[in-house]
C-alpha cells in the first residue's frame, strides 16, 4: 500500500545504505521525523490510498482511514482492478 498525503518531500536515507555522497555512517534526519505522525502535519491534506480491491481499503486499513477524516484529511481510493476474482460465471466487460 502506498499512501499519499504530505506536502514536503520526505529525505530519509536507510542507516544500512550508503547515503548519496557516499558517506557509511548513519544519517539522521530529525528535520522531517515530525511529519512521520499525521497529527503533526500542517493542516488538512489529500491522501491517495492505492490497493487491488474493492473491500481491501477497509479490511487493512481502515481504522487509519477512520482516523485521517476524523482529523480532517481528504482521502480518496484508486483501486486496481477488473472485477474478475470472485465472479461466478462469465465475467462481463463494462
Amino acid at each position: 500500500m502506498r499512501v499519499v498525503g504530505l506536502n514536503k518531500r520526505l529525505d530519509i536515507q536507510s542507516p544500512h545504505l550508503p547515503s548519496q555522497d557516499g558517506d557509511q555512517e548513519e544519517k539522521v534526519v530529525e528535520e522531517n521525523a515530525d511529519q512521520k505522525n499525521p497529527e503533526n502535519w500542517s493542516g488538512p491534506q489529500k491522501i491517495l490510498v492505492i490497493l487491488a480491491h474493492p473491500d481491501d481499503p477497509e479490511f487493512f486499513c481502515g481504522a487509519t482511514i477512520a482516523r485521517w477524516t476524523r482529523m480532517g484529511h481528504w482521502v480518496e481510493y484508486c483501486l486496481l482492478t477488473r472485477g474478475d476474482k470472485g465472479v461466478r460465471g462469465e465475467l462481463v466487460d463494462r
